[in-house]
């Protein structure tokens, strides 16, 4: 849902997105989110600066609620011992369900793209009816890819990995309502948020992510430990690259940053 309150104190302070972001140290497409989606809500320290910037009681401009109300409304859903106990056909009905939005962040996913059936037509009609889908994969040519797969024994199988990912994303290119993008950043948990349910998946030093454990969480009001892991999240995103939809190849956001040219990545 729409933050009608953030965008009427913009209007009382005659202030714009990239006004405000300016002034927050965010990117703009930061504000831009937080006006699209009252659920997206910034770190403590930004909604801070934004309080002084628009005058406004960051209370009013996003429902965070207490501490003892998070305490009443438990997070966490389920946990699961390791990724591949998580049943594909949940992770399927979830997306298929979705209202709002649905965020993906993780290396490649593949095992998304290899056991939900029909996932691609689902994310494809789901954007079609409204849902902000949004995709963060890594980049194949990316240090962090080649660290990551030292780290888990995984090698140079990785990065196969994700430029398989990207291949398999393809008929996604172009779709209205999808945004692709690619990061060269160390994930130390993927995430995958349908609406207020999040599946995190923690990333343990000598362990393929399939044998880590994931837990479920369900975003409440005043809840932290959801609002953590969506926090790293857009911090990824706004450090990502998206994909120009016409080409499959990357193109530069409104954030500069360093990231090597990916010449063999079977683009979007």
């Amino acid at each position: 849902m729409r933050n009608d309150a953030l965008a009427a104190a913009l209007r009382a302070t005659e202030l714009t997105a990239e006004t405000l972001a300016k002034a927050a140290a965010v990117a703009p497409k930061t504000v831009r989110r937080w006006l699209a989606d009252d659920t997206v809500v910034p770190h403590p320290e930004t909604r801070a600066r934004v309080e002084k910037l628009l005058a406004v009681s960051a209370g009013q401009l996003w429902p965070i609620g207490t501490v003892d109300d998070a305490q009443s409304q438990p997070e966490l859903v389920t946990l699961y011992p390791a990724r591949s106990a998580v049943p594909s056909a949940f992770i399927g009905s979830l997306m298929a369900e979705a209202t709002t939005r649905i965020d993906i962040l993780a290396i490649s996913a593949a095992y998304l793209w290899e056991t939900v059936d029909g996932l691609l037509p689902t994310l494809a009609a789901r954007a079609a009816a409204g849902v902000a889908v949004r995709i963060l994969l890594a980049d194949p040519d990316g240090e962090a890819v080649a660290v990551r797969g030292a780290e888990d024994g995984m090698g140079e199988l990785i990065r196969a990995r994700a430029q398989i990912a990207w291949a398999l994303l393809r008929p996604l290119a172009g779709v209205p309502g999808i945004e692709m993008c690619m990061h060269d950043t160390t994930l130390y948990a993927a995430v995958l948020r349908v609406d207020d349910n999040i599946l995190v998946n923690p990333h343990v030093f000598g362990l393929p992510a399939s044998a880590a454990p994931v837990m479920h969480l369900r975003r409440r009001e005043g809840g932290r430990v959801a609002q953590t892991y969506l926090t790293s999240l857009e911090r990824v995103a706004d450090l990502a690259t998206g994909i120009d939809t016409a080409t499959g190849q990357p193109r530069r956001l409104s954030r500069p940053r360093v990231l090597r040219p990916v010449s063999q990545s079977g683009g979007a």
